[in-house]
């Protein structure tokens, strides 16, 4: 079972300091360049494999596109409150 991660939902890894010590090493090496979350399950169409196309829909709950090129947040293109953060660890 995987230790709480709360406040936040974390996608490619977890702040070692939000986990227990054994489980500090929840990471990998990738490059994540969108993120979209909906309501129940859904399988993207085959127009959907660029995140330069994927559109908000009616079971769209959050999506973020982290192609900006400045800063470390970028908006809900949603439209709510939300933001997304990205933080390199080395």
């Amino acid at each position: 079972m995987l230790a709480e991660t709360s406040p936040g939902l974390f996608i490619g890894g977890v702040p070692p300091d939000r986990l227990p010590e054994v489980q500090a090493d929840r990471f990998f090496a990738a490059e994540i360049c969108a993120v979209r979350l909906s309501r129940g399950g859904r399988a993207p169409s085959p127009d959907e494999t660029d995140p330069a196309t994927w559109k908000v829909g009616e079971s769209t709950l959050a999506m973020f596109l982290f192609d900006e090129g400045a800063g470390t947040e970028t908006a809900d293109q949603a439209g709510t409150l939300n933001y997304a953060e990205w933080v390199e660890i080395s």
